[in-house]
Formats: structure tokens, C-alpha cells, sequence
């Protein structure tokens, strides 16, 4: 019997790499906002024993203005 194979992937360019350190620089302060507003909506949601994708993900929509944050009316 043989072992699994081995697949060796290519590596990134040193274009590629710098491109990625930008943006995850860039990002930085939008990625503290997001983690601090996801904590938030986790901690008063009683702090579930899940991953919290779903917080992060209510968190950047919100962030992005593609909802209004909870407990928030919108005034027409």
C-alpha cells in the first residue's frame, strides 16, 4: 500500500505577497472595527458556544451601510 500523494503548489509571486500586505494594512482599522462590533453582538446575544461567523457577517454589513444596526430606527 502507498501513502497519499503529495500535490506541491506553487508559490506567489513577491508581487502577489506585496499586493496582499497592503491590503491586509489597509484593512487593518476596518478589521478592528468589524471584530470589536461582531464581539459586541456576540457578547449580547448571552456569548453562544458557536464560531460567530454570523456576527461578524451582521457586523461588516453594517459597517458597509448595507443594514442598519440593531435596536436602530431609520427616520422617514
Amino acid at each position: 500500500m502507498s501513502g497519499p500523494k503529495t500535490v506541491t503548489l506553487p508559490k506567489k509571486k513577491t508581487k502577489d505577497t506585496d499586493a496582499d500586505q497592503q491590503q491586509c494594512a489597509h484593512d487593518a482599522a476596518a478589521c478592528e472595527q468589524t471584530r470589536e462590533r461582531a464581539y459586541y453582538k456576540w457578547e449580547a446575544a448571552g456569548c453562544p458556544c458557536c464560531d460567530g461567523v454570523e456576527f461578524w457577517l451582521q457586523a461588516e454589513a453594517e459597517l458597509n451601510g448595507e443594514t442598519q444596526p440593531e435596536g436602530e430606527t431609520s427616520e422617514a
